[in-house]
């Protein structure tokens, strides 16, 4: 049993409260997903159909540093999951709009440990997490521990391209905008890219999708130059680079 506390976010897909999982008074969130909002559907060895986010979030349990899926029941028009509440976390975009800013050093140990997450999720599971971003990357306020959250739009490892993309339109690589196609490991890298951007620069490369398709930053190459660490400048811009077959492998990363 949970009581609800407060409510955390509300959406087209429904509803996100805080709670307490009563029996061990444990922080959770509870997500109310409509079924008529779900995007795409998985089918059990029993031939039950659940949403793909439970499905997903089962098989990466194990994965540390992705939020846990305590348990989960369907109601007459949705579903509802239980899920870990880490406190004292926030997002990525709500950490830059308080004003805080990271050394590239924090930057770097934020990344490595973002990287590490979305890394052995593909590499364990065969998951590949489409929807990268600022939104749902957590970050602990004090010793900068980061969680990763939504696996909505997780997809299955494929070397094949893809013409389907449920992701963020703001995240997506310039390849999605242009041709509606992509890679899913060259996409994942472009989102991680964006993100590492954000960490070192507290904003996002790009200020509208127009520039994302004709590929203007929003300082232009000389942003890169600003940062000190040649590596992270290097990595970056091998990351944000139109051509999806130049960008590095998530083992590379």
């Amino acid at each position: 049993d949970v009581s609800l506390t407060s409510k955390l976010g509300k959406g087209g897909f429904g509803t996100v409260y805080a709670g307490v999982r009563l029996c061990d008074k444990a922080p959770v969130a509870v997500k109310f997903v409509y079924s008529k909002a779900v995007w795409k559907w998985h089918v059990t060895d029993k031939g039950e159909r659940i949403p793909i986010e439970i499905h997903t979030l089962n098989r990466v349990r194990h994965v540390r540093g992705v939020v846990r899926l305590y348990d989960w029941f369907a109601v007459s028009d949705g579903y509802i999951m239980i899920m870990e509440r880490p406190i004292n976390y926030v997002s990525l975009d709500k950490y830059c709009r308080e004003g805080r800013t990271l050394t590239e050093a924090q930057s770097i140990h934020v990344f490595q440990q973002l990287v590490k997450i979305v890394y052995e999720c593909w590499l364990q599971c065969g998951i590949l997490h489409c929807d990268i971003k600022d939104d749902n990357v957590l970050i602990n306020r004090e010793d900068l521990s980061v969680r990763l959250i939504d696996f909505d739009f997780a997809i299955e490892h494929s070397q094949r391209p893809r013409k389907t993309h449920a992701g963020t339109p703001f995240f997506a690589p310039p390849e999605w905008h242009i041709r509606k196609r992509y890679y899913p490991e060259s996409l994942v890298v472009w989102t991680l890219g964006v993100v590492l951007f954000r960490l070192i620069f507290s904003q996002h490369p790009f200020r509208h999708l127009s520039e994302i398709k004709t590929f203007v930053h929003v300082k232009t190459l000389e942003t890169f130059r600003e940062i000190s660490n040649k590596a992270l400048s290097d990595l970056l811009a091998s990351m944000l680079t139109r051509l999806p077959q130049t960008r590095p492998g998530l083992d590379a990363i």
